[in-house]
């Protein structure tokens, strides 16, 4: 388990020795309680949760509605998975960033896929555009820049 490498989950978060380490920790037990509610309440009331309220006439709706369920909460699980690996290995400021080129690359495929007279909100703006750009940059420079190297402080006798 990821969240164990970086913070041990039998640990109470007080005793996590830096802020990453304590947000690894958070993240795992999110990821592990997202994953205890799908699995022990959501999917065995499918019917009355999921399929009566969105109006699944038959068993083929049904059975789509609840396989987009289980992809969703895979993804969701597997996205809360990499965030506790990335917050380990790199930092808060990694996941921020991951963050926002998420947002960017959503701004851009909702535009790519539903752009239209019809629903002007989904296309690009020059805003959005900036935004974008800028992230995608911020991010390259960052990436491009390596870790921060940590300098030794003279120990003061």
């Amino acid at each position: 388990m990821v969240a164990h490498q970086c913070c041990k989950l039998t640990h109470l978060c007080s005793q996590c020795h830096t802020a990453a380490q304590a947000a690894c920790y958070v993240s795992g037990v999110g990821l592990a309680a997202s994953v205890a509610h799908q699995l022990v309440y959501t999917l065995p009331r499918a019917r009355t949760a999921l399929i009566e309220p969105l109006g699944a006439p038959d068993a083929a709706s049904a059975a789509a509605v609840t396989a987009a369920h289980v992809v969703y909460g895979l993804s969701t699980s597997v996205h809360a998975l990499v965030q506790v690996s990335v917050i380990g290995s790199h930092g808060a400021l990694a996941v921020g960033l991951v963050n926002a080129l998420r947002s960017s690359t959503v701004s851009v495929v909702v535009a790519m896929l539903f752009c239209s007279p019809a629903s002007p909100g989904a296309c690009l703006t020059p805003r959005r555009i900036v935004g974008a750009v800028l992230v995608s940059l911020g991010a390259a420079v960052w990436a491009a820049a390596g870790k921060p190297q940590r300098r030794e402080r003279p120990h003061a006798d």
